[in-house]
């Protein structure tokens, strides 16, 4: 069996990913390591039937003789099926810069585009296979999902052009209005008013990062949308959201183009993500997981340029001149002279 598989709580990129990769490789069965929850669930029940895929615990994973993994290449995050990364041949399909545990992957493709849609529709495209429409759909949300409706810092031209070729393939754009305008579930909205109310904003080499907390052990699907929320309603370089959730500390992260929050969640939690949007989870207590992220974002800003740090030294002056006088020529009304500094 050729099992393809995602990052536990799969957003509509890796879902839409794990869709074009059934079609990429004929007879494959498609995984969902563990839960899945909210718009993501509820796309899932609508377009179950278009994609084959196996229940997590059915998978008996000594059937499984290769084994594809898509948009992840962190073999942390794969669940009970991280063991087979080094029993079977792996292929990788990912557009995450590189992890601390990276999954070997001797076949497919890594590159930095938005998203792993992206790179896989490109191989199909080349390949001349024709989509079904539902799994058009779904790739098209997946690849708005991750790159904010092509809005993004890190969008590159082939991300266009694979929504371009998705649009051909019978995309349904309706979708794609539906699920990318739910906006925060009610169940997260006064967790979310609440966070925003106590939020504070801290400045790191020139860079104002701001920071709030989830509070509440209860399960809430969609918490990564909350730090988008704080980075927009405080207007900072950075947003950090700490969240404790069923036993453990999740660490959400949203930054522009001068904070790189992966690379600080990599380094201190084990995380990873993108430059511009990170996720970490980690036994630590959610102030020590803050701390520790805070403590590593010096090396993971750009401080802004100043005026000192473009200008020579010792600086150079002159003296104004004064405007020069203009006196009527009496012989000529239509002349004028000009009655510069004195000599």
């Amino acid at each position: 069996m050729q099992l393809v598989v995602t990052h536990e709580q799969p957003d509509f990129d890796a879902l839409g990913s794990v869709a074009l990769a059934t079609v990429l490789f004929p007879g494959a069965v498609g995984a969902l390591p563990g839960q899945v929850t909210g718009t993501v669930d509820e796309l899932l029940r609508l377009y179950r039937d278009h994609v084959p895929l196996i229940e997590p615990e059915l998978v008996d994973l000594d059937a499984v003789e290769s084994l594809v993994v898509v948009d992840t290449a962190d073999r942390t995050r794969l669940g009970r099926f991280a063991e087979l990364v080094d029993r079977v041949p792996v292929t990788v399909f990912d557009h995450h810069p590189e992890p601390r545990h990276p999954v070997p992957g001797t076949q497919g493709l890594r590159e930095a585009v938005g998203a792993t849609v992206t790179l896989l529709a490109r191989r199909l495209q080349a390949e001349g296979v024709a989509l079904p429409p539902p799994i058009a759909s779904l790739a098209l949300l997946g690849l708005h999902e991750d790159t904010g409706d092509l809005t993004y810092d890190h969008v590159r031209p082939d991300d266009h052009r694979a929504a371009a070729w998705l649009l051909t393939q019978g995309a349904n754009l309706d979708l794609v209005r539906r699920f990318r305008s739910e906006g925060t579930p009610p169940e997260l909205r006064e967790a979310r008013d609440r966070m925003l109310h106590e939020a504070e904003v801290r400045t790191v080499l020139g860079r104002r990062i701001a920071i709030g907390r989830l509070v509440g052990e209860a399960y809430q699907p969609n918490a990564a949308a909350v730090a988008g929320d704080l980075l927009d309603a405080t207007a900072a370089d950075a947003a950090i959201v700490v969240a404790r959730m069923q036993g453990k500390t999740l660490v959400f992260a949203r930054a522009d183009a001068f904070v790189d929050v992966a690379r600080a969640l990599q380094r201190t939690l084990g995380g990873g993500g993108h430059p511009r949007a990170a996720f970490a989870r980690t036994a630590l207590p959610a102030d020590e997981a803050l701390a520790r992220v805070l403590e590593a974002l010096p090396e993971c800003v750009t401080p802004p340029v100043r005026a000192k740090d473009v200008m020579s030294a010792p600086v150079v002056t002159v003296l104004a001149m004064e405007e020069p006088e203009i006196i009527p020529n009496r012989a000529d009304e239509n002349t004028l002279t000009f009655a510069g500094p004195p000599a």
